[in-house]
């Protein structure tokens, strides 16, 4: 039986929780034979499946070569660079990588950041306010986070044009089942960023400075430094994952604070509430929808037994909107007390740049709230969500301000 429309269909890209409503109603973990895997929805199984060691995360470029099929071999070098993503990596490897990276991405560090991302925030947004209305996502939701993940590996601005072009590319190929059409960009975009990259890798080995990638180049971990793959993988995955989820983010909270007015008012008269709203805006329209996962060996997920090379598709949106986990899961609260989403993962692959997407998203709609009394949505504007179901944001949001 298929549980799952095709991932891209206008109307489940637009609201995708009708949809998920019907499948947390039937179980929360369940085959969908239609798309031949598992679907888990249930907020306690998905908790389960992130923390099980059978659930591999090494599974992307695997995926795609059966897909492909026979056309496998002409997407060699994409396949081969998506398996050594930092996100794609299991234990050791996982292990070892993320430890030289967790020092850049501490509560402390991430903190010190916190007067440069508001300057970034009002050089984007003050000059707009004369002229009454923005496109949230190309004035403010791509740009801050794209400058500030590029600051910290001390990547100059001129260049983040086209490591974003680049970045959208790869992060297309996040959806289940890209097309060929959208495999032969990402693969074309990957050579382009590679040269970039091991480029500047190159400068900074030569003229190291204080920059993250000039740390990543001298960093090691119990006498072990990065290779030059692991070092061009980790730089590559830091400029995707370091900005797509934010911009994501920051998207759909400013869409949900103005079609909840409610909601957006109570925020204006208690702007204490702005780390719960935050959370709440992950919960309720989670920036990433999807994981993926393959069972290594035979496991047990939400009473149901999953054979070893099966894939669990982990529907995070579902699970945020689980009845069982969360009081009226389908009401936008910005003061929501117990609010223990999984917008951000958990388990050992918990997203490493947790705390500088929610201090950029804090400080960016901190920013709008008290700055911005008339904001709205523009009356008459599309508001077109991006052709991506695991990565769901807008492609444009304008208001009025």
């Amino acid at each position: 039986m298929g549980l799952l429309p095709d991932l891209a269909d206008s109307a489940f890209l637009e609201d995708p929780y009708p949809v998920f409503r019907r499948i947390l109603a039937a179980g929360p973990v369940l085959h969908d034979d239609d798309h031949k895997m598992w679907l888990v929805t249930g907020h306690a199984e998905i908790l389960e499946a992130l923390k099980h060691p059978a659930a591999s995360v090494a599974t992307a470029g695997a995926r795609i070569a059966t897909a492909l099929g026979s056309e496998a071999a002409g997407f060699a070098p994409l396949i081969g660079a998506v398996s050594r993503f930092l996100t794609r990596l299991d234990p050791p490897d996982h292990t070892r990588l993320r430890a030289l990276l967790t020092k850049a991405f501490t509560l402390e560090a991430v903190e010190r950041m916190q007067n440069a991302i508001g300057a970034l925030v009002e050089g984007y947004l003050a000059p707009r306010v004369s002229a009454g209305e923005l496109d949230v996502m190309a004035e403010l939701a791509v740009p801050l986070p794209m400058t500030v993940i590029c600051r910290m590996l001390g990547i100059p601005p001129t260049d983040q044009a086209r490591i974003k072009r680049w970045s959208d590319d790869l992060g297309s190929i996040a959806d289940n089942d890209p097309s060929i059409e959208v495999l032969e960009r990402a693969q074309q975009s990957l050579g382009l960023m590679r040269e970039y990259i091991l480029g500047v890798i190159a400068a900074r080995t030569r003229a190291p400075g204080e920059d993250l990638l000039s740390a990543l180049i001298a960093a090691e971990e119990s006498g072990d430094r990065l290779s030059p793959d692991e070092l061009f993988g980790t730089v590559q995955v830091l400029l995707i994952a370091g900005q797509e989820t934010t911009t994501c983010l920051i998207g759909n909270a400013v869409h949900a604070l103005l079609t909840n007015p409610d909601q957006l008012a109570r925020l204006r008269q208690s702007p204490a509430l702005m780390t719960t709203a935050v959370e709440e805006c992950l919960r309720w329209d989670s920036p990433v929808q999807s994981r993926t996962r393959v069972a290594t060996a035979d496991m047990d997920i939400g009473g149901q037994r999953i054979p070893a090379g099966q894939t669990l598709f982990l529907l995070l949106g579902a699970a945020n909107r689980d009845p069982r986990a969360f009081a009226d899961p389908d009401r936008f609260d910005v003061g929501r007390a117990h609010n223990a989403h999984v917008a951000l993962g958990h388990g050992i692959h918990y997203c490493l740049g947790n705390a500088l997407a929610r201090l950029e998203a804090r400080v960016a709609l901190g920013w709008m709230v008290e700055r911005l009394p008339r904001l709205a949505l523009k009356a008459g504007a599309p508001a077109p969500r991006r052709p991506n179901f695991s990565l769901r944001g807008f492609e444009s949001l304008w208001v009025t301000c």
